[in-house]
């Protein structure tokens, strides 16, 4: 196993941005909650050398943190509650990591999983475009 994780980190590293961009209007999203006094984090399943690389890459100076796998750790560097989180996501694993997290979770309909799927799991707060985003968050 460690060997394949290692070929993979390897090929990984190097390919990481091979077909990734910011989805439409999330720029524009980040710099209206930022003009808000939102702090704005990127957590992330992908590994954390990959988080770094694609932030530095797309969204300059549009996240206070950017980390791979640790939602804790976003918390206690913003120095915010559970109740004043709210974690956005695009899948299942977005969700189960907001759910086990305790935070409040908006997904959102133009990623990976469609509504559908991710209503049969629970989830009830959705945004179908970015600007969404700011109508729930206020």
């Amino acid at each position: 196993i460690e060997a394949v994780f290692t070929t993979f980190e390897i090929y990984y590293k190097d390919h990481c941005m091979d077909t990734t961009r910011p989805y439409d209007g999330i720029n524009d999203l980040l710099t209206k909650l930022r003009a808000k006094g939102y702090m704005t984090a990127v957590v992330s399943n992908k590994v954390d050398f990959a988080v770094q690389d694609l932030v530095k890459d797309f969204f300059i100076g549009q996240f206070d943190i950017a980390i791979g796998e640790r939602v804790y750790e976003v918390l206690k560097e913003f120095h915010l509650g559970k109740d004043e989180v709210i974690y956005i996501g695009d899948s299942d694993v977005d969700y189960a990591t907001a759910r086990n997290a305790g935070v409040d979770c908006i997904l959102v309909e133009w990623g990976f999983r469609d509504r559908a799927f991710l209503e049969s799991l629970g989830a009830t707060v959705f945004a179908k475009k970015p600007e969404d985003i700011l109508k729930i968050v206020g």
